[in-house]
């Protein structure tokens, strides 16, 4: 997994620290994932992330023409239990068919985007856990982790992150005829 080969990297440095996610992603989810280097860096990103300072941005294939509200407010299920999560959602692009998102996530919550999209009728693509059509082109969820936002905790510089989209992902969406414009 990419904390393993992380640490192992980490490993290989005179200094020895540990490495761990600060924030994670489903298993099939690509793009840019935030790590902290030691304990220290581990809990003040930690924080950030508890206070709603770090802003995470995806981008999502779904399923028809996304006509759900810009922020959506819904109840999904979370580690066994029922909470409420929020996320500001914006097309970027239709072909009637299927419409490119962007979504903003308010709340962290386990599969999240994926459950709040297909309670609004627009699952996503590659999700057969919550009903998206699942083509052949396509060998996995269409959502990708596209941008990390947030001030350092050591300093307050702002760091903006960009994960391009992946090859698969930007070729199915020329298949469907549909582009991102970064």
């Amino acid at each position: 997994n990419l904390t393993a080969l992380l640490q192992q990297q980490a490993d290989q440095d005179k200094k020895k620290y540990r490495i761990s996610p600060v924030q994670r992603l489903d298993l099939e989810t690509s793009g840019a994932c935030l790590f902290g280097k030691g304990r220290k860096a581990l809990g003040e990103l930690g924080k950030l992330l508890m206070d709603h300072e770090l802003k995470k941005t995806y981008l999502a294939l779904v399923s028809g023409e996304y006509r759900g509200p810009e922020k959506l407010i819904s109840e999904v299920q979370a580690k066994g239990k029922t909470k409420q999560a929020s996320c500001l959602v914006k097309s970027i692009a239709t072909n009637g068919t299927a419409s490119l998102l962007q979504i903003e996530l308010l709340s962290g919550r386990q599969h999240q985007i994926r459950q709040q999209l297909s309670q609004q009728a627009c699952p996503i693509f590659g999700d057969r856990r919550y009903h998206g059509p699942c083509p052949d082109a396509l060998s996995r969820v269409f959502l990708h982790s596209y941008k990390l936002f947030f001030h350092s905790p050591f300093g307050g510089d702002p760091i903006d992150v960009k994960a391009p989209l992946s090859d698969d992902l930007s070729s199915f969406l020329q298949q469907i005829g549909l582009e991102f414009k970064d």
